[in-house]
């Protein structure tokens, strides 16, 4: 008998599995725990998209994942750039144990199953020679990239590493108003919030960046201030 962690780890057995789940019409639970394992591997800049993609689908159009009021907040925070994406984390172990417990037990006994065993043992009897290592393979490790010293002044070194940290989140948030304004059923509510968070951040950009230059000007002419005093008591 398959394992349940042996079907969801492989695509072929987990295709099969969702065939099963769309007779149950259930299917929603299987696209949703695929779409989250994306979101985790996936590139810095393609989260904006894909966690709007994943709000879309699955919290506004279906709304087939029960979820929790403080959940469904948390989500929304993430919409907007303003939390991470563990919240999909673990409504995604959340959607695991429904699998699991509830259609598990009943895929493994049915005819798709059946086929699936057999159709798997004729895979193996056509290949006996086959690697099989493939499906055990997957490196997690990963070497993070070590910024190189930016070369700025140590009195300016904040402001830089806030600038880079705020011009980031007003990405994410442009790329996430963006994805949410061309869905098929825009929230008006998460649209008019992002829209003031942009307007709010570009301003912090403007007044840092001023910040900046003025305290750039400042150390270049250091010991050609000259203070005058017009009064003396």
């Amino acid at each position: 008998i398959l394992q349940f962690e042996d079907i969801m780890t492989n695509p072929f057995y987990r295709e099969r599995f969702g065939t099963y789940l769309e007779r149950m019409d259930r299917q929603t639970l299987i696209g949703f725990w695929e779409s989250v394992e994306h979101l985790k591997t996936a590139n810095k800049n393609e989260i904006p998209q894909l966690v709007g993609e994943i709000y879309q689908n699955f919290f506004v159009e279906s709304k087939e994942i029960p979820v929790e009021k403080s959940l469904y907040k948390e989500i929304q925070q993430c919409l907007v750039g303003n939390k991470g994406i563990e919240v999909f984390s673990k409504i995604q172990g959340d959607v695991y144990e429904a699998l699991r417990d509830r259609y598990y037990p009943s895929f493994i006994v049915s005819d798709l199953y059946e086929r699936l065993v057999t159709k798997e043992e004729e895979r193996r009897d056509a290949q006996p020679t086959s690697d099989k290592d493939e499906l055990g393979s997957g490196g997690e490790a990963g070497e993070e990239a070590i910024e190189g010293s930016s070369g700025i002044s140590d009195q300016t070194s904040f402001a830089v590493n806030k600038l880079r940290e705020l011009s980031e989140k007003l990405e994410y948030k442009r790329q996430a108003l963006s994805s949410i304004q061309n869905a098929p059923k825009p929230d008006k509510k998460i649209i008019s919030k992002l829209k003031d968070e942009i307007l709010l951040i570009e301003k912090e950009c403007t007044d840092l960046q001023l910040h900046m230059a003025r305290t750039d000007w400042w150390c270049e002419n250091l010991g050609l201030w000259k203070a005058t005093i017009t009064s003396a008591e």
